[in-house]
């Protein structure tokens, strides 16, 4: 019984046409359900290629990373929607604007960070661009404090550390310059107060001696003094008038030069943003390439699989 058993195991039946049926049945079953995993395959690399979330490599992907770039957009800000912030901040410092004008150039920075097409975030306007440029530093800062108390640890720069730490130093500078200019601004205006005061009282003295002198001496001597008290007022007024004109002047001069200074410099930035879109173009290419082999691999697989019976 056991060699007859043996015996049929190694000498199959031939094949009934009902399981012939069947056999093509299955067959085409998974064809068709390869076919249809092909196309969502593609759909979902065709997506992530055209996502935000795209890296600047050209090294081949593993499936479980396309699939994770295609995941919605989420609430937390990315490495590179920072990097991509930071970047214009750094070329416009908006926080360096003239008073009044601060969210003009916050906004500015909002509306060239939005019209960035790795950048898809709704509503993102001049506030939103202050704060997170404010969490960003704030954060920086903190994360400075503890590296510093930790000694010995080697630190990994990216892009974004490196413009964090350039954007700190120009903002401090900035802090110290225009409270400089502040505390500049108020001994001036106390230089100004004191020295009118002590003019004002020079004046009553002057008032009050006159009285007590003799009517003919009084009217003699008063008239010298008095002409002499104006034109020492009107030396003074003019004197400091002239001294506010030129400190005007050499501020408004001071932002003249910080103004060419930063143009030449977003002119740079501009140039730098030019060659990485480019990368970023020749990488998406690479990974059109990537995905058309994928395809062509799975439709292979699937011609070799109707040629097979």
């Amino acid at each position: 019984m056991v060699m007859a058993m043996r015996g049929f195991a190694n000498h199959p039946a031939t094949p009934t046409p009902q399981k012939n049926h069947v056999f093509d049945k299955t067959r085409s079953y998974l064809s068709n359900h390869i076919e249809s995993l092909a196309i969502h395959y593609a759909a979902t690399l065709t997506k992530a290629v055209c996502s935000r979330n795209l890296p600047l490599s050209s090294q081949p992907l593993t499936s479980y990373q396309w699939l994770a770039m295609s995941t919605p957009v989420k609430s937390r800000f990315s490495e590179y929607e920072d990097v991509l912030i930071l970047r214009e901040v750094n070329a416009r410092l908006p926080f360096m604007a003239k008073r009044g004008l601060v969210m003009v150039g916050w906004a500015a920075v909002a509306e060239a960070v939005a019209s960035q097409e790795e950048f898809s975030r709704p509503g993102f306007d001049a506030k939103r661009a202050q704060n997170r440029f404010t969490l960003l530093l704030e954060g920086h800062r903190v994360r400075d404090d503890e590296s510093m108390r930790a000694s010995g640890v080697a630190e990994d720069y990216s892009e974004k550390s490196l413009l964090l730490d350039e954007l700190s130093s120009v903002y401090d500078d900035w802090k110290k310059r225009d409270k400089l200019r502040l505390e500049d601004v108020m001994r001036e205006a106390e230089r100004v107060e004191t020295m009118g005061a002590t003019i004002r009282e020079e004046a009553m003295q002057s008032l009050g001696k006159r009285k007590k002198i003799d009517q003919v001496d009084g009217d003699a001597g008063g008239g010298n003094n008095g002409g002499t008290l104006a034109k020492m007022m009107k030396m003074m007024h003019d004197d400091n008038n002239a001294d506010l004109e030129f400190r005007k002047y050499q501020y408004e001069k001071d932002q003249e030069e910080r103004e060419a200074v930063r143009s030449r410099e977003y002119e740079e930035r501009r140039i730098e943003r030019e060659l990485q879109a480019e990368q970023l173009r020749c990488d998406r290419e690479s990974q059109a390439t990537q995905l058309r082999m994928h395809l062509e691999m799975m439709m292979n697989m699937i011609t070799s699989m109707n040629k097979s019976k």
